[in-house]
């Protein structure tokens, strides 16, 4: 028995369930052999309900991975990915491997897949568009069937092919493919040219009329009644259907929906009704007798008009993406390759696709001047796709077609398709080529090229490409309150698919669409590609958000929550610059954050920005979460801290700037808002102190000239001069004199300098001065663990000599011995670096709150020497101790560190591995292996 594939137009599903029990064997042998050799075995089969489970769980694993392998192949090869399934299906089909028949499983899953493929069309048909395609339009849909069918069939008859064969012939060759020429003018981002809009109007009357062509032709074949009254009344049932099952389905699907929306607990109800809706709406069309296809359009037609169209479409999608390619990978499957190779096959195959081309290139006479290039909306109607595949594979089922006949047609669809696209593209130039050269006229104001009417804004004249850009700010900036006019979006099209050229009234258009721009501004941008051609580097950024499946809102992919906030910061207007910190958000809200620092000089340079405002941008996007991360630790508002943020930001604009772009983060706690504007407040001080203007370069230089005027040494003031600005920082003036001091003359590699100073009651402050060297903190501060001295601050820095001095602030009974620890650092620095296991540490690295450092912070039960295996592990990864702090509360201890790796100033993941390696399992210096 042959089981209809498309054959919707004939059986319900049920009827199909039908047919596959039936027709699948009792049992299937199985056994432990090749997955794809099907032959006779001995061993007990796994059945269920007189079907083998395992056989058919295995079918369906080779077609999936076969229709995404492939279909991936072929869009790589610039192929449609249909072409690469149906090619799929032929190679693992019974034709070459015989990996797969097409057995009554895969038939179903096959027609789920068509019907899912003609549900989603109707999504995604608005019906007002469908109602206005334009007199241009329908015309050529019209013409682009008749002809078609007509021409077709002729042919037919002409290679000696019989009436009802030669009928489905001509009704395979009758629709246009939309998606194929979509995909090329967006590629080519031409969607909004005129020839666009007319092949893709065209294309969804051609839909429409195409189902009824299909319900027709079925009909009369199958009721064996060609007289004009029974194709009359077949003609009348199938529109008759359309446009009642359309009305009732409109009106009332919204009704039941947000029923369902409003009681519904489980997230996937919605779902599931919307999937019975289309079957039910399928078997009325079975019961009219229709094609149930024609019942799944009506379905997405009437879901279109609900309030959950958006997340249906959204949802469907990868349901679509898993059944759809099982029908196109079945038409392969059935095929027979050898036909292929028949003489006959090709002859005819050559004739139809000459009739094909020839026939849709007709459909564009009817276009009168003014209306679009006739030789591109041709083209663009050449592609036959899921629509003519049907027809083909009802031939087939229904005998109607023999195997070389199915192999004829099925060639004809796979080359229109695949010729199409270079053709289309290279007429496509050649049409922009010569709009180009046309695209020239004399300046004027911007706003002297549009005209507003109605609540339409459209072009008085075609600009020069020269305006090209400014003149598309200005449309998006009308954008937010009127809809584009045909000549605006024509001439969006025919712009030259390459990156438009920057200039300073663009720039300043720009800026303004920053500060005012809404969801329809960059909607109307990024749909006609200018967005795109202006910005090339925000194409992956823009891809990325129109992927995101969390977003039901259709204009939240080109919703800026940042730049929307800024707008109602009264912070904002004190800026000097506010089109930097705007520009900034900008790129923060659309360039993903993995390719953002890489990707920001390029962007800035391609618009032509000054370098203040270049460097600004990127530092502000290299710091953008810094002050919010600095404010919700509350171990770094201390002076030390305030200085270093101060000194990064270097001007009051840029410290403001930050903090503006920390407000637009989001939804803050008041504490977090407070703790904000405290830090700003703090930073904005530290700026206008000294010597009293808003460079915080003049922070470090006032230190470095006030320790300098304490000494009289010039080699101690040289070493001054060129201490490291993060140190100069957090030192205090007398910290920098005397560090300075201990290392001249410098220290060789075999000596240590220390000096002991008494802080108060039991505290010591002892600094050791060294040849810098792996592990050197590590040996300090094992010398002071194994003389009993508690460890609470530490401070460290390296000049450029490979100088070292570290001040370790400590508390301790005892009277430490500057000798004594001399003699005992000494010694260590022979000795190996040993670091015993820290198991229960636990160890966060933080690259935010700090502009210059990783900010390490290690929890532990407190303990004496832990400080030592701390700097041991940081030794082993070959990182410099900044700065140390020692907090104990109980018997827990909370070291944070601000470390460095070599000339970079923050750690590397390799070198954050290491450390936490290391305290967990121990090394020792030189070796690798565990305790």
């Amino acid at each position: 028995m042959v089981v209809p594939v498309a054959g919707l137009a004939c059986v319900t599903l049920a009827d199909l369930a039908e047919h596959c029990r039936r027709d699948i064997p009792e049992t299937r042998w199985f056994t432990q052999r090749s997955p794809f050799d099907r032959s006779t075995a001995t061993t007990t089969p796994y059945v269920r309900g007189g079907m083998d489970t395992t056989e058919i769980l295995l079918d369906i694993l080779v077609v999936l991975l076969a229709a995404k392998v492939v279909g991936e192949l072929a869009e790589r090869l610039g192929l449609p990915a249909v072409c690469g399934e149906i090619f799929a299906g032929m190679v693992i089909g019974p034709s070459v491997l015989g990996w797969v028949e097409g057995d009554g499983t895969l038939i179903v899953l096959g027609e789920i897949g068509v019907l899912l493929l003609l549900f989603s069309v109707g999504l995604e048909t608005e019906l007002a568009d469908l109602l206005a395609v334009g007199r241009a339009s329908l015309s050529v849909a019209v013409i682009g069937v008749a002809v078609p069918f007509g021409t077709g069939y002729l042919a037919a008859v002409a290679l000696g092919i019989d009436s009802d064969a030669a009928i489905f012939v001509g009704a395979a060759l009758t629709a246009t493919s939309v998606g194929i020429t979509a995909r090329v003018f967006g590629d080519m981002r031409a969607l909004t040219t005129i020839e666009a809009r007319t092949v893709l109007g065209a294309a969804v009357a051609d839909d429409v009329i195409g189902l009824i062509v299909l319900t027709v032709v079925v009909g009369i074949i199958a009721d064996n009644n060609a007289s004009a009254g029974g194709i009359a009344l077949v003609i009348v049932k199938a529109i008759g259907f359309l446009l009642v099952a359309s009305y009732l389905g409109i009106k009332f699907a919204p009704h039941l929906f947000k029923l369902v929306s409003r009681f519904s607990r489980s997230s996937g109800t919605l779902v599931a009704v919307t999937f019975a809706f289309m079957l039910g709406v399928a078997e009325f069309a079975h019961l009219a007798e229709l094609a149930p296809i024609i019942g799944a359009f009506v379905a997405g037609l009437a879901m279109r008009a609900t309030h959950v169209s958006e997340r249906i479409h959204r949802e469907f999608t990868p349901v679509g993406h898993l059944f759809i390619p099982v029908f196109f990978l079945q038409i392969g499957i059935e095929a027979d390759v050898s036909q292929f190779g028949s003489i006959a096959v090709l002859r005819d195959a050559a004739l139809l696709l000459v009739v094909a081309v020839a026939a849709k290139l007709v459909s564009a006479v009817v276009l009168r001047k003014g209306q679009g290039d006739r030789w591109l909306v041709g083209i663009g109607m050449i592609p036959r796709g899921e629509v003519g595949l049907i027809f083909a594979t009802i031939g087939l089922e229904r005998g109607i077609f023999g195997d070389d006949l199915y192999a004829a047609v099925l060639l004809v669809v796979i080359a229109s398709t695949i010729i199409t696209p270079p053709i289309l593209k290279m007429r496509l130039t050649k049409v922009r080529e010569r709009a180009g050269a046309a695209m020239v006229g004399e300046a004027r104001a911007v706003d002297e090229w549009f005209a507003v009417k109605d609540g339409r804004f459209d072009l008085v004249d075609d600009p020069p490409i020269t305006s090209a850009l400014e003149v598309t700010f200005e449309a998006a900036l009308l954008g937010r309150r009127a809809r584009p006019g045909d000549r605006l979006l024509s001439w969006f099209g025919t712009l030259p698919d390459e990156p438009l050229t920057w200039d300073r009234e663009a720039r300043l258009k720009f800026f303004e669409l920053l500060e005012v721009g809404e969801a329809r501004s960059w909607r109307l941008l990024a749909v006609t590609g200018v967005l795109e051609r202006a910005i090339p580097e925000l194409a992956d950024g823009l891809s990325h958000r129109q992927r995101d499946l969390s977003d039901l809102d259709p204009l939240g992919v080109y919703s800026l929550p940042r730049l929307s906030r800024l707008r109602e910061l009264g912070e904002r207007d004190l800026l000097v610059h506010p089109e930097r910190v705007a520009l900034a958000a900008f790129l923060l809200d659309m360039v993903p954050a993995e390719h953002r620092l890489q990707l920001v000089e390029q962007v800035l340079r391609r618009m032509g920005v000054s370098e203040a405002t270049q460097a600004s941008v990127a530092e502000l996007l290299r710091d953008h979460d810094l002050l919010l991360n600095a404010a919700t630790r509350f171990d770094l508002l201390g002076e030390e801290n305030i200085a270093q943020f101060a000194a990064h930001a270097q001007t009051e604009e840029q410290a403001r700037g930050l903090y503006v772009l920390a407000l637009l983060s989001g939804d803050l706690e008041s504490w977090e808002l407070a703790r904000l504007h405290d830090l700003h407040g703090l930073m904005r001080h530290v700026l206008r102190s000294d010597l009293g203007n808003e460079d915080a370069s003049s922070v470090v230089e006032a230190r470095r000239a006030e320790a300098m005027r304490r000494v009289d040494e010039p080699f101690v003031r040289d070493r001054i001069n060129v201490a490291p600005r993060a140190y100069v920082l957090a030192a205090s003036v007398d910290e920098l004199v005397r560090h300075a001091s201990m290392c001249e003359p410098p220290v060789d590699r075999r000596s240590v300098r220390v000096v002991v100073t008494a802080l108060g009651e039991r505290q010591w402050r002892i600094e050791f001065a060294a040849r810098d060297r792996i592990g050197l903190i590590a040996r300090e501060s094992k010398a002071l663990a194994e003389m009993g001295y508690d460890v609470c601050e530490a401070l460290a820095v390296t000049w450029g000599d490979q100088q070292a001095v570290a001040s370790f602030r400590t508390v301790t009974d005892l009277v430490p011995s500057a000798e004594v620890l001399q003699r005992s650092v000494i010694e260590l620095l022979d000795q190996p670096v040993v670091l015993r296991p820290v198991a229960d540490a636990s160890v966060e690295f933080d690259d935010h709150t700090s502009p210059w450092h990783t900010v390490c912070r290690i929890e532990s039960p407190d303990r004496r020497g832990l400080l030592q295996a701390v700097t041991a592990a940081f030794a082993m990864a070959g990182v410099s101790v900044h700065s140390a702090r020692v907090v104990t509360q109980g018997d827990r201890a909370t070291d944070v560190f601000e470390l460095n790796q070599g000339e970079a100033t923050k750690l590397s993941m390799a070198a954050r591995a290491m450390i936490e390696r290391a305290l967990a399992y121990g090394v020792m210096e030189g070796k690798r292996r565990r305790f």
